[in-house]
C-alpha cells in the first residue's frame, strides 16, 4: 500500500511539472484536453468502513419469566419494550434482558429482590386497572354522555328503545360519512347504542330523579300531598301521588307514586301503597303537614278512609277538598252561555294575579299558625 502510494505522489509531481513547462503555449482546448485526462486517470480504492446503522439489529422478545423482576410487557408485540410495575419506568427493546431487569430492581427497590413473582402479578393487575379506568373516564367519557343524552330524548318523546340502534345510530353515521372526514365515523361507532343499554341508561335516570327528589322532600321541613285514583284505558287502577315541599326557599312540586293498585281501591289499600312507599324511602309523616283528595268515600271517610288512616300516623294534618274539583262539579250543570263567561272572566283574573302569588299562599299556609280565639 505505502508503495503504491509513493508512485502516486511521483507521478503527480512529474505531471505539475510539466504543465508548469507548457504554461505559455497551452490554449483553451488544451487545457480542456488536459482537464478530461486527469479525470480519467485511475483513482486510488479506499477501502470500505463498516457502518453502524447498517448492522443489523438484535429484536428481544418478551419472556414471562420477566415478572421475577418486576418488568411486564408494554408497547408493540412485534418490538416488546419493559415496564416496571414499580415505578412504571419503560424500558427499551435494548435493555430487554435479565441482566438489566436485574440490576434495575436491586438499584432502585433493593427491598423487592426477594418477592415472589405473585407480588409482582398483583402490581401488574393494579396498573392494568388504572390504565381501564383512565380509557373510561377519558376516552369514553363523551360516548357515555351521547348514550345517556339520546336516551334521555327517548324516553321524553315515548319511543320504542330499539330506535336508537335502528333508526339514531345509522343516520348519524350516514350524516357523519356525507358532510365530515371519515375519521370521525369511528366515534359514532362507539357510542353504546343498543335496545338493552337504553333501557338501563333511562332506568338510571329514573332511579337518580327519585332518589333527588325523595333527599329534597326529607330536607324540607314540611309537604303537602295531593292524591287522586284513576283508571286507566285497558281498565287498570292507578294512583297518583303529588307532593310540594320546599326547596332553596321556593315551593317546588312534584310527581311522587305512580302505582297501580292490584286488587281494591278501598281507603286501607291506598294507605296501605302509600305507607309502604314512605316507610321504604324512611320519610316522616310528621313532616306531612296536609293531603288534598276529590272527596271520594274511600278518601274521606271518617273511619275506612284514606285520610283517616293517615291522620293516625300524624294527628296535626289537615284534609282539604280540591278546589279545582270543585269547580268542576258546580259548573256540570251550568248553562253553556254562562260557564263560558266565567272561564273567560277566570283567566283575566288569574292574569291581573303575581306569578308568585300561588307559592306565597302556600308558604304562608305551611308557617306556624297562632292560635286565635273568637269571643
Amino acid at each position: 500500500m505505502n508503495k503504491w502510494l509513493k508512485t502516486c505522489n511521483k507521478s503527480s509531481e512529474g505531471s505539475v511539472a510539466s504543465e508548469s513547462s507548457d504554461e505559455v503555449g497551452l490554449s483553451g482546448k488544451d487545457e480542456e484536453s488536459m482537464a478530461s485526462s486527469s479525470t480519467s486517470l485511475p483513482c486510488a480504492k479506499v477501502p470500505r468502513t463498516h457502518n453502524k446503522s447498517a448492522i443489523k439489529r438484535v429484536i428481544r422478545k418478551y419472556d414471562d419469566s420477566f415478572i421475577n423482576y418486576g418488568f411486564t410487557l408494554t408497547g408493540d408485540k412485534e418490538e416488546p419494550s419493559g415496564l416496571c410495575v414499580e415505578c412504571e419506568k419503560v424500558l427499551n427493546n435494548s435493555s430487554l434482558f435479565p441482566a438489566k431487569l436485574k440490576r434495575h430492581l436491586e438499584t432502585n427497590y433493593s427491598h423487592l429482590k426477594n418477592k415472589s413473582s405473585e407480588y409482582f402479578k398483583r402490581k401488574c393487575l393494579e396498573i392494568d386497572e388504572r390504565k381501564f379506568h383512565s380509557f373510561i373516564s377519558k376516552d369514553n367519557k363523551r360516548a357515555l354522555i351521547t348514550s345517556y343524552r339520546i336516551s334521555y330524548r327517548i324516553a321524553k318523546e315515548r319511543e320504542s328503545h330499539t330506535t336508537a340502534e335502528n333508526l339514531i345510530k345509522p343516520c348519524v353515521k350516514d350524516f357523519v360519512e356525507c358532510m365530515t372526514d371519515e375519521k370521525y365515523l369511528q366515534n359514532i361507532k362507539c357510542v353504546p347504542l343498543l335496545n338493552n343499554t337504553v333501557s338501563r341508561r333511562i332506568e338510571d335516570m329514573s332511579t337518580f330523579c327519585e332518589n333527588e327528589l325523595i333527599r329534597r322532600v326529607k330536607l324540607s321541613p314540611t309537604f303537602s300531598l295531593q292524591m287522586d285514583e284513576s283508571t286507566d284505558v285497558t281498565g287498570l287502577a292507578i294512583l297518583l301521588v303529588f307532593v310540594r315541599y320546599m326547596h332553596e326557599s321556593r315551593t317546588e312540586e312534584d310527581i311522587l307514586l305512580c302505582k297501580p293498585l292490584a286488587t281494591h281501591t278501598t281507603g286501607e289499600e291506598i294507605f296501605k301503597l302509600v305507607e309502604f312507599f314512605m316507610k321504604d324511602h324512611r320519610i316522616s309523616w310528621k313532616q306531612c303537614s296536609s293531603i288534598c283528595t276529590d272527596g271520594a268515600a274511600n278518601m274521606i271517610g271518617n273511619i275506612s278512609g284514606a285520610v283517616a288512616r293517615m291522620k293516625k300516623e300524624n294527628p296535626e294534618i289537615e284534609s282539604i277538598h280540591s278546589f279545582l274539583h270543585r269547580h268542576a262539579l258546580a259548573i256540570k250543570r251550568m248553562p253553556l252561555n254562562l260557564k263560558e263567561r266565567n272561564r273567560d272572566q277566570g283567566i283575566e283574573v288569574f292574569d291581573a294575579f303575581p306569578n308568585n302569588l300561588c307559592e306565597n299562599i302556600f308558604r304562608y299556609m305551611l308557617l306556624p299558625k297562632p292560635n286565635l280565639e273568637i269571643d
